[in-house]
């Protein structure tokens, strides 16, 4: 098959945040290119980290997109590696709340929103 010639060998989860299917909870579209590929592709997941990601320090709970769910072993194993994996792309409060809820050592609580399928558009 010459499609396999490309074929990546491993995932860069960040492109679950550049893939779009025009629903609201998606990512934005966005155009990608060689030159920009690594900086949009960062910019992109720290936007839709800051969207699509609650931490709640008072209950130990974050909640996260269904895209965390769909395709988690693109970006971890288990809850905590998920949420060490996003971490980078977090900031501010979310940053901070994130990183001490991790460093407590409690249970930290993953649920997953439901997804808006509506369509995205201009109104």
């Amino acid at each position: 098959d010459p499609r396999l010639a490309f074929v990546m060998d491993t995932v860069d989860p960040r492109l679950h945040f550049a893939l779009v299917c025009g629903a609201k909870s998606c990512p934005p579209i966005n155009v990608y290119s060689s030159k920009n590929l690594n900086f949009g592709l960062k910019a992109a997941a720290i936007n839709f980290c800051k969207q699509e990601i609650i931490v709640k320090k008072d209950s130990n709970e974050v909640q996260m997109s269904k895209i965390f769910l769909w395709y988690k072993t693109d970006f971890a194993q288990t809850d905590e590696e998920l949420l060490r994996w996003v971490l980078p792309f977090t900031k501010g409060d979310q940053s901070a709340d994130l990183t001490a809820m991790l460093g407590s050592g409690t249970l930290i609580t993953v649920t997953f929103r439901a997804y808006n399928w509506m369509l995205n558009q201009l109104d």
